[in-house]
């Protein structure tokens, strides 16, 4: 599989933990320059959510350089290979961003690079969090199991002053989600100890489920969003003509002394369904006649992934029954939303975090 940087630092631009204006611009400046390093995910359920987020802000322009420079890309068995393939890769953007939630993804990108794990980026948080104030975070267990771990760190006061916070209201909990443990940190009047955390586990009732929470303490706020545990599955079949239309695989022209081309014939992909345009390709086959056989050219145009058109072209170079087919070939693809933490390398959807820890190779940190 072939490897993908990712840079943070854009994303982390936006970093924002606490209701401390300056607290908050302190955390995000360390976590960027601070740390200036670059986490490489391969599978990962948050990597596909961000990353998106990241295209949906580029050209398409942009986007070729940086798949052309990086080598390819490779996500769930499903591979990009270089430029040939961008507007493939430009289809899987387009269908993350419609499938996915792109805008509330942009919207909480930090709830979403914390529930993402990363060790480097937990690291940096908490070293900066201890300077002062209250958080929220969520951390992700499994598709249906998750926890909202709260954490106040009082702000240097004189000696014997009070260091705890507490909340002012109650923890709203969706219909849906269901608390398993830690009820009395969600409850009014909670009272947070400096240095300590209150964790409450929940269950979800599928990975669509999210939750965008706001805590309210005597010492200000602190908001978190649980992003939806879900990934876009690749599924592929070879295109074949569609039943009941007039769609064919095969053209041909008989040329005797002219060069000649045949009628373009033209294919739309099923409903749903697009052209996986790497695959994408028309064969010529020289059948009679004495010309050069290389005279016998297949040609594709327009290839686009809901419509591709392809016709023979013959060369004449002696007068002959010379006759020249092209014959398309190819594959169609579509996305399908379903519940997930991440893929393995061949495609496999992983449903836990300790699945994905143990399947998947420990993101590379390089400085």
């Amino acid at each position: 599989m072939t490897r993908w940087l990712f840079v943070f630092a854009s994303l982390l631009l936006g970093f924002s933990i606490s209701s401390n204006p300056a607290l908050a611009y302190n955390c995000a400046e360390v976590l960027v320059d601070g740390t200036k390093q670059v986490s490489q995910y391969r599978y990962g359920m948050f990597f596909q959510q961000i990353l998106a987020a990241e295209y949906t802000r580029k050209s398409s322009a942009e986007i070729a350089r940086e798949l052309a420079a990086s080598g390819g890309f490779g996500y769930g068995g499903f591979s990009l290979t270089g430029s040939n393939d961008e507007k493939d890769f430009q289809r899987y953007i387009d269908e993350i961003s419609s499938k996915l939630d792109i805008s509330t993804i942009v919207k909480n990108e930090s709830s979403i690079l914390l529930a993402s794990g990363d060790k480097e980026i937990l690291k940096r948080w908490a070293e900066c969090v201890r300077n002062g104030g209250f958080t929220a975070r969520f951390e992700v267990y499994d598709v249906d199991d998750a926890a909202l771990i709260l954490e106040w760190h009082t702000y240097p006061v004189k000696k014997g002053g009070d260091t705890t916070t507490a909340l002012t209201e109650d923890i709203t909990i969706p219909k849906g989600i269901k608390v398993t443990s830690g009820d009395s940190c969600k409850k009014k009047g909670t009272v947070f100890e400096s240095g300590k955390t209150c964790t409450i586990t929940v269950t979800l009732p599928n990975g669509a489920t999210d939750w965008l929470v706001s805590v309210n303490v005597e010492h200000g706020s602190a908001q978190a969003y649980l992003p939806k545990r879900q990934v876009l599955q690749p599924e592929e079949e070879t295109w074949l003509p569609r039943t009941g239309t007039n769609e064919v695989a095969m053209v041909g022209v008989y040329s005797y002394e002219h060069s000649t081309d045949s009628p373009t014939v033209c294919a739309d992909p099923k409903n749903g369904w697009a052209f996986l345009l790497s695959t994408v390709q028309a064969t010529p086959w020289y059948r009679t006649g004495r010309s050069d056989p290389s005279g016998c050219k297949a040609i594709v145009d327009p290839k686009l992934h809901n419509h591709v058109c392809w016709r023979s072209s013959m060369r004449v170079t002696a007068a002959s029954d010379n006759s020249c087919y092209a014959t398309l070939h190819g594959k169609l693809i579509r996305w399908n939303v379903v519940d997930g933490m991440g893929h393995t390398a061949t495609g496999e959807v992983l449903t836990s975090a300790k699945a994905q820890a143990a399947a998947i190779p420990e993101p590379m940190v390089i400085q």
